[in-house]
């Protein structure tokens, strides 16, 4: 026994110094008291505290009532304390009525809210559970609300509405994909980095969508750097924390099962608009020809008794199934989670069979002592991806009332090219889909696994150990004997390619730290420190060929293509990191807060001349209402933060490359920058949070966050003999303007409303540039000014906008030449009510066509209401979000236009003869005519269920069960807007930058509709 105490009193040297000296210090008092204590019979009393619900509370405050000895419980809201013999305990927690209990062993304490709204307890970026009151900094947390009543299909759509400060921005609607989630806006000019993402304590760089909803307990997300320094190097676009269920908040005995499934139907919301007339001749038998008539006008019309767009996009079934296992030991020493999900997501496109998923996932706490704490998270999940794809513009350049599903000569269904205006030249996506393999199998594992000792009740070690390992598993195939658009009638046919890849990404991550806690009278303290490895390995292998020696849709084996056509090749990285963090968090009388942090970060990616990094955090709180009675203020907490973030480069982008073939080196590519750093995000953050008259929580947030030392690749001198560099460089601001508004309106026996506004607006600048000016797209970069403005060309309205146009001839004036037709255009006046008509354009002073400002692809503001109805057993729910201005290129309107598909350019049919246009009128395109606003109104979730309770179950018959619950829920239902494509919020990215552009790719405006049963056992 006196050895294992001086081993502790030894690390405790050793880790943390003259913390014990301080602590003397501090706790003179306290001894003298205990000592008295002592002196009578004591016993150890332990305990847990939890809500009505069963959430175990921590941060709870225990003192022996009529002295100062006291404890406050752990984030599993687990405390222990000797105590004389007899003793009562005071048991206090904001927001939660105050309760006494006779002290003894294997207390349960169930705290009763005090008619407040639900004072969360945040575990992310902090040294332990911490209360949303005592939080001197921001950190947002779903409602668990929102995760029971419309469980996501995915993290991603989960945050959208949610709260102030995040975009979640789909680039395709395929299901294989996932979402661009922006936290406070974008971090660089030159890259769209994305958040961390943290699942149950496993710092992971995988995909979202492996997560089950169904399993999840909560998600907590910061969104900048004074907050999210406690991840340091990595975190500077925030962080998402993902906390799994785990049982801990059952009774001691009990068990639960649950039985979900959800099925239903998705279809396609939008489609842009298309031109049902042409202006090509039609021959005496109505057959439309290739020929254009002469006057050039889009005024014949299609017979639409048949519609493309029919053809190809069809609602879909869309089901997912869980079963659920949850309990306790009847000791309480043990909970477990666990639980099995199949999902299946074929899309909204005909043939395709989209995404199936089946997930694993098993979660344990053990009490191996009265201070040996075992937990462990594993999850596995197995998806099945069907990957074929096409250009989705072939659908909206194709012949409005084209026959997909027509047969091709050869009996063959779908026929190769059923257009008959259209000059694009590509198959049939159908036929496509149909006579072609691409699929992907991949296996992902989770695993942490978490040890914790507590030796003293101030003390307690952790050690830490986490996987995430995938393999994934590719193949496609375009067969041998597939038809060619240009030999339809086969005589010529496709010689076939084949390609197959294999991949493995293994990252483990070991943690080793130490949290102490102690109570000095009225101010609580925690200090954790912390030691963190991460080490990431990934591998993979390609091959491919073509020109293969067979047909058939069963080849799988590369010694089929031709040996000439054979590209095999492999890739390997492996990126570790070290760090060290230690983070101090107090509070006087749970009215004064102050929380430290300090973090040393080492990188292999980084320059090896600036290697090791270090991050910072300093933020404080005051709750005023403490201090001082303010009528119905419950809280009203001032807080400031400053903090520091990073940004890793690349991996590889340090170090020098050159180009091989055949074995041998032949050119140097990438220029080596032993120089190269992280990123550095630093930000100052304001808020002050109130609570008011029991029902209302308000918090406002302003936050000021500046990233120098950008990653960016530069092009260097060819005397070098590299081509490029990856270098740091710029300076870019974003200010963030946030509030949210929860509100419980109603709260009655038999029904209860509740309501939650949030509002958020950015303005993001570029500082110094460190280079040019330069443009991605229609985006426009200059140092020193708002990032986001949009240029491009534009149609004259005015003859001052035409003055240097090379037309005017030396004696003549732009009056002479031009003239204003009757849509209010600049055009030459000898041209007007000709075939010839055509607008003019915007010139500089050159007469060249002038680049103008069109406006700034951000918008305005964003605002989100969040809405929850219960009447007795019946609950209404649903989420909307509004989007204010911000400019958006509609691509797909650029490309529908070009091909003379777009209805608003280009159908003359329903117009007066006098104001009918033709061929060379409305075959111009200007960017201004593609750059259109992008606010929208959408309903993203909305859902009705009913709970039959245990009574009424028993009532007809069904007492085995504990609960059933039915509803309707509706996803993504209606969006309100003027932007003519598919979907507002969809984004392209283009040189690694969100440029404000939309592109024709699998459309995202999905709507789905399903029903839903949930049966608890």
């Amino acid at each position: 026994m006196k050895r294992n105490y001086w081993l502790c009193k030894t690390f405790l040297l050793i880790t943390i110094g003259l913390y014990p000296v301080v602590t003397t210090a501090f706790a003179n008092t306290d001894e003298l008291s205990v000592t008295s204590i002592q002196q009578q019979k004591s016993i150890q009393v332990s305990g847990t505290v939890e809500d009505n619900n069963g959430v175990p509370l921590p941060g709870v405050n225990i003192m022996v009532k009529g002295t100062t000895n006291g404890t406050i419980t752990d984030e599993n809201g687990k405390f222990r304390l000797t105590v004389p013999a007899g003793s009562n305990l005071v048991i206090t927690y904001i927001g939660y009525t105050t309760q006494e209990v006779k002290a003894k062993q294997n207390l349960k304490v169930t705290l009763m809210e005090n008619n407040e709204l639900l004072s969360e307890v945040i575990v992310t970026g902090v040294a332990r559970g911490t209360s949303r009151e005592k939080l001197s900094f921001s950190v947002e947390k779903v409602q668990k609300t929102a995760l029971k009543e419309v469980t996501g299909t995915s993290v991603a759509t989960t945050l959208s509405g949610k709260m102030p400060g995040i975009k979640v921005l789909p680039t395709t609607g395929n299901p294989n994909d996932e979402p661009i989630i922006q936290l406070r806006g974008a971090i660089s000019f030159a890259s769209t980095d994305q958040p961390l993402i943290i699942v149950d304590g496993i710092v992971t760089g995988g995909s979202l969508k492996d997560i089950n909803m169904e399993d999840v307990e909560n998600i907590e997300v910061i969104k900048g750097a004074a907050a999210a320094s406690f991840y340091g190097a990595k975190a500077a676009a925030g962080v998402v924390s993902i906390t799994t269920k785990r049982g801990s908040s059952l009774e001691n005995g009990q068990v639960d099962v649950t039985f979900k499934s959800e099925v239903g139907a998705s279809w396609i919301g939008f489609v842009p608009e298309r031109t049902t007339a042409h202006g090509h001749v039609v021959d005496g038998n109505g057959n439309i020809t290739s020929a254009i008539e002469n006057d050039g006008i889009w005024d014949n019309k299609y017979d639409m008794s048949h519609d493309a767009y029919d053809d190809f996009f069809v609602p879909r079934l869309f089901s997912s199934n869980t079963f659920g296992l949850t309990g306790r030991s009847k000791s309480g020493d043990i909970n477990y989670y666990a639980s099995i999900q199949n999902t299946k997501n074929p899309g909204i496109v005909r043939l395709l069979k989209g995404v199936n998923r089946t997930s694993f996932r098993a979660n344990m706490d053990a009490k191996l002592s009265d201070k040996l704490m075992l937990s462990t998270s594993n999850m596995y999940v197995r998806s099945h991806s069907d990957n074929r794809n096409i250009s989705f513009d072939d659908i909206f350049y194709a012949d409005p009332n084209a026959d997909f599903t027509a047969d091709n000569i050869d009996g063959t269904p779908y026929k190769i090219n059923p257009n008959v205006v259209s000059t694009r030249n590509n198959a049939n996506p159908l036929y496509t889909f149909a006579n072609s393999r691409a699929e992907s199998n991949s296996n992902r594992f989770l695993g942490a696994y978490a040890l914790r000792y507590q030796p003293f009740e101030w003390l307690s070690l952790n050690a830490n150990y986490s996987i995430d390992f995938s393999h994934s598993q590719s193949y496609s195939l375009k067969p041998k004997g597939n038809l060619k658009v240009s030999s339809p009638d086969g005589t010529d046919r496709e010689l076939g390619s084949i390609s197959t890849s294999s991949s493995n990404d293994f990252k483990h991550n070991l943690e080793a730290g130490a949290l102490f806690t102690k109570k000095f009278n009225d101010f609580n303290t925690s200090l954790k420190l912390q030691y963190l490895y991460e080490d990431d390995k990934y591998e993979s292998v390609y091959g491919g060929g073509s020109r293969l020696a067979v047909s058939g849709m069963d080849n799988i084996s590369l010694e089929l293509a031709d040996p000439t056509t054979l590209d095999i090749n492999s890739y390997g990285r492996r990126i570790v990191s070290n760090s060290y963090t230690a983070v101090f968090q107090g509070d006087y009388k749970d009215t004064y807060m102050i929380d430290a942090l300090v973090r040393r970060d080492g990188a292999s990616v980084i320059g090896d001349d600036n290697m090791w990094n270090t991050y910072y955090r300093i933020s404080s709180a005051w709750n005023i209402a403490k201090t001082f009675d303010i009528p119905h203020i419950d809280i009203l907490k001032p807080r400031i933060s400053y903090g520091t973030a990073g940004i890793l480069p690349a991996y590889g982008a340090k170090y020098e490359t050159y180009s091989m073939s055949a074995g041998s080196l032949y050119g140097a590519s990438q220029m080596g920058n032993a120089k190269l750093k992280a990123a550095l995000s630093q930000e100052l953050e304001v808020g002050l949070d109130v609570r008011f008259m029991k029902r209302f929580d308000l918090a406002l947030t302003y936050s000021h966050k500046r990233n120098t030392d950008l990653p960016y690749v530069m092009a260097v001198s060819g005397i070098t003999g590299f081509s490029y560099q990856n270098i740091n460089l710029g300076e870019f601001f974003v200010q963030s303007y946030e509030a949210t508004l929860n509100a419980n309106l109603i709260q009655k026996k038999n029904m209860s409303w509740d309501v939650t506004l949030t509002w958020d607006k950015m303005h993001q600048k570029v500082g110094e540039l460190g280079r040019p000016n330069f443009t991605s797209g229609n985006l426009y970069i200059n140092s020193n000014e708002t990032y986001g403005k949009l240029f491009g060309t534009k149609f004259a309205t005015s003859l001052d906008e035409v003055r240097t146009h090379k037309d005017i001839k030396p004696g003549q004036t732009a009056e002479d030449v031009f003239t204003i037709n009757n849509y209010g255009y600049v055009v030459r006046k000898d041209r007007v009510g000709t075939t010839e008509e055509a607008h003019m354009y915007v010139l500089d002073e050159k007469g060249n066509n002038k680049k103008v400002y069109l406006g700034n692809m951000n918008p305005d503001f964003n605002m989100n209401m969040t809405n929850t109805l219960t009447w007795k057993n019946l609950t209404f729910y649903f989420t909307m979000s509004w989007q204010q201005g911000g400019l958006l290129f509609n691509n797909t309107k650029m490309y529908m236009s070009f091909a003379g598909r777009n209805a608003k350019l280009w159908d003359q049919s329903e117009k007066p003869w006098v104001q009918r246009k033709s061929y060379n009128y409305t075959n111009q395109h200007p960017t201004e005519s593609f750059m259109e606003e992008a606010t929208f109104l959408k309903m993203r979730e909305m859902a009705l269920n009913y709970r039959f309770t245990r009574n009424q179950l028993a009532s007809i018959g069904l007492d085995f069960l504990k609960g059933v619950k039915v509803g309707v829920i509706g996803r993504n239902l209606f969006t309100l807007t003027n932007f003519s494509g598919p979907d507002p919020e969809t984004r392209t990215i283009e040189g690694g930058v969100l440029n404000g552009i939309e592109t024709p790719k699998y459309p995202s405006d999905i709507r789905t509709v399903t029903g839903t049963i949930s049966i608890d056992f």
